[in-house]
């Protein structure tokens, strides 16, 4: 009578695709793999007297990773002061359905991580972030394979200087007492200043109402510095007041300045 015993060992083994092979850990198994062709893996078992189980045959397809697809929309920067901005946006895909990341660099600094919701990303640049001349925004997409795909984008911003030949500035009168029936007000400037002068009184809640104001002394403080006196009042008290000065130039070469303003109220 033969006496034998059947000993079943479970096993595993992970092989990795890249670059075209399949990879035990570090160590190549296979030539370069042409995808959309059949390729056989033949697994058997061999035991220490030499014994061999029968070979069990797998056919097998090559699909190589993806890489991700990236759009971006046409930009439309626009704006006028710094605070400005404007908005990037585009999408983002994968045709074998990895998960994602997206991010942005502006001018080679720190990278920006960016949500992607439903396919779609967007960000927004102000121009304070745009330094004069040429701007490049580098937009990334990687898949979870580190397969990474990128596009970029450049910007040209321009410094317009327009010189201010008229400014205008309020000051907001806080009486002592809650509220001023009068108000009487020096202004020292230099003398070739062109100076207007309005004043608002008026009740909290009420619409500004400005009231052109003429100097009713004009004295020289020292050489090309004078100063003017105004008053003002009003029949009933006020606790609204405003003072708003407009000054004007002919040119940018020209700068007169107003150098003392001090009042008091009744």
């Amino acid at each position: 009578m033969a006496i034998f015993s059947l000993l079943l060992v479970a096993f595993g083994k992970q092989l990795k695709f890249k670059g075209g092979r399949l990879f035990d850990g570090d160590i190549g198994v296979t030539r370069n793999l042409t995808d959309g062709v059949p390729h056989t893996l033949k697994i058997w078992a061999q035991d220490s007297d030499g014994g061999q189980s029968t070979i069990v045959e797998r056919a097998f397809y090559v699909v190589p990773n993806r890489p991700p697809v990236l759009t971006i929309d046409t930009v439309q920067p626009s704006g006028i002061i710094n605070t400005d901005k404007f908005a990037i946006s585009g999408t983002a895909s994968d045709p074998d359905d990895n998960d994602m990341k997206a991010s942005y660099r502006l001018n080679g600094g720190n990278s920006v991580a960016l949500e992607i919701i439903e396919g779609k990303w967007a960000f927004d640049i102000t121009l304070a972030q745009l330094q004069v001349g040429q701007n490049t925004i580098v937009v990334e997409l990687m898949d979870s394979y580190d397969f990474k795909v990128s596009k970029t984008i450049k910007l040209n911003k321009s410094e317009v200087k327009t010189p201010i030949l008229q400014s205008v500035a309020r000051y907001k009168i806080s009486p002592p007492k809650g509220s001023a029936k009068g108000v009487l007000l020096w202004i020292q400037r230099d003398e070739a200043l062109d100076l207007t002068v309005d004043l608002s009184m008026t009740l909290k809640g009420e619409q500004e109402t400005y009231v052109p104001l003429t100097a009713t002394h004009t004295v020289p403080v020292y050489e090309g510095v004078i100063e003017d006196e105004f008053y003002y009042e009003t029949q009933e008290p006020k606790d609204n007041i405003i003072l708003k000065l407009t000054t004007t130039r002919d040119n940018i070469k020209v700068n007169n300045k107003i150098y003392l303003i001090m009042g008091v109220l009744e």
